[in-house]
């Protein structure tokens, strides 16, 4: 059975991945696919397709066989979310592009999307960041349960134990940088068995998004995504005229810059492709 370890992006989905892997290795039960996109799976599902262990993969967006194979039972998801204003915050540092940058490229809006298609896929274990950071241990039982496995809370504290925030930096600490670039050739790839990278954790914190991002930026993120917030239990901290006026600025200006700009880049690289054929 595949485990898609699938939650938003920037939300601790990594430790969900480590968590799901090293039970299924501690149990003998499986083994840790590493991070795929649609083309790699498929690849990937012709390969194992006759394999009854479990195979945990990474991932975070959303594609349809994944779909299709946990609503046929075959397949199980593991989500989680956090407030979509520290995702945004998160990105910002983790890929250093400026709010404007982030925004035209609709990153809340895919997020968003990428979200409610996981949720209507079935099942799907679902879990909220805030609370994972205040109960490792519960997680990791929550995981183990939903992939049908059996385990004590002496194992369960363990497993957080060797995960925690401070043993997660040394080990970004002491990954082997020049040998993951000979293998993957390019900079900042993920470690292939712990799927860390070298800025992989910021602060970890919660909430950071309240002295990290200015009122507008706030209200812009809140106009967008101000329906999935307040269903959610997320505060919303900007009043209702401020949240229009964001909201208009991005979905006259910033959102169709964004779509002008991808397309001037995708034609760009087209000319450039004809012209060497």
């Amino acid at each position: 059975m595949w485990i898609f370890c699938c939650g938003m992006i920037r939300s601790g989905s990594t430790l969900q991945y480590q968590i799901a892997s090293e039970l299924v290795e501690e149990l003998a039960v499986g083994r840790r696919m590493g991070g795929v996109n649609e083309n790699i799976f498929n690849s990937l599902l012709k390969s194992h397709k006759e394999t009854r262990d479990l195979a945990v993969i990474k991932c975070h967006w959303f594609f349809d066989k994944a779909g299709e194979l946990i609503k046929e039972g075959e397949a199980k998801g593991i989500y989680i979310y956090r407030d979509i204003r520290d995702v945004v915050v998160s990105m910002m540092k983790h890929t250093d592009r400026s709010f404007t940058r982030l925004l035209m490229g609709r990153l809340v809006e895919k997020v968003l999307r990428s979200y409610r298609q996981w949720q209507g896929s079935g099942k799907i274990l679902v879990s909220r960041y805030e609370d994972m950071v205040l109960d490792r241990s519960g997680e990791v039982m929550r995981i183990a349960n939903h992939m049908g496995l059996t385990i004590d809370k002496p194992m369960a504290d363990t497993i957080a134990d060797k995960y925690s925030i401070e043993k997660q930096k040394e080990r970004i600490r002491n990954l082997d940088y020049q040998s993951i670039y000979r293998r993957h050739k390019r900079r900042n790839a993920p470690d292939e068995h712990s799927f860390l990278k070298s800025n992989h954790i910021q602060s970890g914190k919660t909430g950071e998004w309240r002295s990290a991002l200015k009122w507008y930026e706030s209200a812009m993120i809140e106009q967008i995504a101000h329906r999935w917030l307040v269903e959610n239990g997320y505060p919303i901290s900007q009043s209702w005229t401020r949240r229009q006026l964001m909201g208009a600025l991005y979905y006259l200006i910033l959102r169709p810059a964004g779509f002008l700009g991808q397309t001037m880049i995708k034609v760009l690289k087209f000319i450039r492709i004809r012209l060497w054929k």
